[in-house]
């Protein structure tokens, strides 16, 4: 039987010849969702070693730039001999988080013994194990993307009740198997996330977040079993979102400030002297590796950083196996100053640029342009709300996993922050997983939100005047 090495993780399996590889790789992760049909292009897999021949599904499905990188359907490949597979869903990783250095004293902690931290971000979910001798941190990309890479996607198909029971069982199963790592029972896992996230895994109505009036109000804390979910603002501002908001009060920034947590869905406040406020923003999976020709998670083999010169890095000892959120923003703003990228986002050296084995193409361009417009116009349209401009700002604090890898030269070189901002940009880590260990630990920090929770303005971008304009100029590279 031909032998089938699977990375990341160097896992084999044989399967009879002329076998798919639909059974093998569901167990590694890989999600089906049209069931196996070919039609949605979903479960796309890279074949590093002896790819089969695409077939006529693969040929209408995928670019001819990703077959001949060895890019082929899970559901569709039929194995013939040895072969080896890069994985586009890696499996439950350790990660080397950082989480915000504020100084908060255990008070009155809810758990005396083990217990978890979940941040469940719409592409990635991350999971701190907390006792107190140690913490370890896991990282795995959401199962949930099945239905849906966005949140508004997944809301939709969330409507059905089925459906949303499969989501809500697929996600707490990885979670089971993250806390079973360690060998200790977790007492209470805590929760934090985006309004849609949580509202799934807590089997609550879904409704009013789905259809207007898009928001399912203000939540304080709740616990289903040993499911703990911190306090929510309201609209598109979860837990995750009030998290950043608490942190940056916790680093008492100078005001006013821009606090944002870049990513899928992208949470952004302007805090001044006399108010803050609130927007939440579908910036699109682009930043985090989904949806692009080579996209994959910042995972060994991941181009995560291109030079100025078009040299480029890789995480870990590993030829390149694909590009992550990182690696695309670094690769455009090196294609930029180099004359390959026009400011309106043509690429200039044909359809597509290469970096050693993998590329990005011009489509990838436009889906990296459509993720930071929404960012910039939210930038604008917040510091307009407020009568103020992009110079009157004191910081930016830049949140999230991904936020931290963004260069501030790549912040401003590509238009994310608006043309003017000369303030410093500060990065502060992953505030959504910190929100859920200190909700735990320390009274303050749960008093501190429940307190922030009712002072946030949420302002509707798509209903704020000036916004398609504001967007429009985001484009811009």
């Amino acid at each position: 039987m031909p032998k089938i090495r699977i990375s990341p993780g160097e896992k084999s399996a044989y399967v009879p010849k002329g076998e798919n590889l639909f059974s093998v790789l569901r167990e590694e992760g890989v999600t089906f969702p049209c069931g196996g049909k070919g039609i949605c292009g979903k479960c796309k897999i890279r074949f590093v070693k002896n790819p089969p021949e695409p077939s006529s599904v693969e040929l209408k499905v995928l670019t001819p730039e990703e077959i001949s990188s060895g890019i082929r359907l899970a559901c569709c490949c039929r194995i013939e001999e040895d072969a080896e597979v890069a994985l586009m869903v890696p499996q439950i990783v350790p990660s080397q988080l950082k989480l915000p250095e504020v100084e908060v004293e255990i008070e009155e902690p809810l758990c005396s013994g083990t217990f978890a931290a979940a941040d469940i971000g719409t592409s990635t979910v991350y999971v701190a194990i907390h006792d107190a001798k140690e913490e370890k941190i896991f990282a795995f990309w959401n199962p949930q993307r099945a239905w849906g890479d966005d949140v508004i996607s997944r809301l939709q198909e969330a409507l059905q009740k089925d459906k949303k029971e499969s989501m809500r069982k697929v996600l707490i199963e990885r979670i089971k198997d993250v806390i079973s790592k360690p060998g200790k029972p977790c007492d209470l896992v805590s929760i934090a996330g985006n309004p849609a996230m949580t509202a799934i895994l807590a089997d609550e109505d879904i409704e009013n977040l789905a259809r207007y009036p898009f928001s399912l109000g203000s939540k304080g804390f709740r616990r289903i079993e040993e499911l703990l979910f911190l306090p929510e603002i309201g609209g598109f501002l979860g837990s995750d979102a009030l998290s950043l908001l608490t942190v940056s009060k916790l680093l008492k920034a100078n005001t006013p400030y821009i606090a944002m947590d870049i990513g899928t869905n992208t949470e952004m406040f302007l805090v001044s002297e006399y108010a803050i406020l609130g927007t939440s923003l579908p910036a699109g999976p682009a930043f985090e590796g989904f949806g692009i020709s080579q996209g994959m998670a910042a995972t060994d083999g991941a181009i995560y950083e291109v030079e100025e010169d078009l040299t480029f890095k890789t995480i870990g000892p590993f030829a390149e196996r694909g590009i992550c959120g990182s690696g695309l923003v670094s690769a455009i703003y090196a294609l930029k100053k180099r004359g390959f990228i026009t400011e309106d986002g043509k690429l200039l050296a044909g359809k597509l640029f290469r970096f050693g084995k993998t590329f990005i193409t011009q489509k990838d361009v436009r889906s990296f342009q459509t993720a930071k417009a929404a960012v910039h116009a939210g930038i604008k349209l917040l510091l307009k709300k407020a009568n103020l401009v992009p110079s009157n700002l004191r910081t930016v604090l830049v949140a999230g996993s991904f936020g931290g890898y963004l260069k501030e030269e790549w912040l401003k070189g590509l238009n994310i922050l608006p043309e003017g901002t000369e303030a410093p940009v500060t990065y502060i880590g992953n505030v959504a997983l910190w929100g859920a260990k200190w909700s735990v630990l320390s009274v303050k920090v749960r008093k501190l939100m429940e307190s922030l929770k009712n002072e946030v303005e949420v302002i509707q971008l798509a209903e704020e005047e000036g916004f398609q304009e504001a967007y429009l100029e985001g484009m811009r590279l």
